[in-house]
């Protein structure tokens, strides 16, 4: 579950992510690499937006047919996702370019890459829509005593702000963190750290990490 989101009518879930957006024409083709847009016109057409992490695309899938219909390409190592409160964009956290990128909902483009402070998984937005918060692994790409591998200095929580689209700030936490989720009144993140300890690491990050932080929304301070 941890790639991956379930969005109707504004309500977030754990299952998948269902993509209702708004357009007055049918299922479509937007280029040859079969991006397409979900049509809404009488009732809504529901789509899955599935992110495959192995490889570089994010797969659209229609539950009612549970097929594939299209695909967002060029997406590398796509973990996380979400989506506007209008379903007008996408989020999609990108582990191989440590970006956040910004998809059109309704053609299917990036428009936008938001460099973050490391290696991203989850993606949430607060239940408003003005604010999202991206967990931040470690970033197990230093070499220098090849072939053990180190961590970066790196882990915990980007805040991003949805009006202009930049990260406004970083709160560190020891040992990076992968599971992240907002409280239904939008007042906490609960954020998991991701290991138990980090073994050998030469990177400056105290352990053992087995700690769940709470962070305040309102002060983006572990509370």
């Amino acid at each position: 579950m941890t790639n991956k989101q379930m969005f109707l009518g504004g309500l977030t879930g754990l299952a998948g992510i269902l993509l209702c957006a708004v357009s007055s024409s049918y299922l479509a083709a937007q280029e040859a690499n079969a991006a397409v847009y979900a049509a809404m016109k009488g009732n809504p057409k529901l789509r899955v937006l599935q992110t495959n992490h192995a490889g570089d695309t994010v797969s659209i899938i229609d539950p009612a047919t549970n097929k594939v219909v299209g695909e967002i390409p060029g997406i590398e190592m796509a973990h996380g996702l979400s989506a506007a409160t209008d379903n007008s964009q996408i989020y999609i956290a990108q582990e191989s370019t440590a970006t956040l990128l910004v998809v059109d909902g309704k053609t299917l483009q990036i428009t936008k890459r938001i460099p973050l402070s490391g290696s991203p998984n989850l993606v949430q937005l607060t239940p408003d829509g003005k604010r999202m918060y991206v967990s931040i692994n470690l970033r197990w790409d230093v070499v220098s005593n090849f072939p053990e591998l180190q961590a970066e200095p790196s882990g915990g929580v980007d805040v991003i702000d949805t009006a202009s689209l930049e990260k406004i700030k970083t709160i560190s936490i020891p040992g990076g963190i992968h599971d992240m989720y907002i409280t239904p009144d939008g007042k906490y993140v609960v954020a998991g750290a991701n290991r138990n300890k980090v073994p050998q690491c030469k990177c400056g990050i105290s352990a053992p990490t087995n700690l769940t932080s709470l962070i305040d929304t309102q002060t983006d301070a572990i509370a």
